[in-house]
């Protein structure tokens, strides 16, 4: 039997265990979290060339 539910799953911040932003950045200033998030942006080939 599957459930299923209108609910949104919330998501948390593995370093610092903060609920994580819509965008899933994370609220807690200085966060880790939102470094590595930088950083593997920048590693993602340009999609315009």
């Amino acid at each position: 039997m599957e459930v299923k539910s209108d609910i949104p799953v919330m998501k948390f911040c593995e370093w610092c265990y903060a609920t994580l932003n819509e965008d899933g950045t994370c609220p807690t200033q200085d966060c880790i979290h939102n470094e590595l998030m930088e950083l593997e942006n920048d590693d993602k080939p340009n999609q315009n060339r």
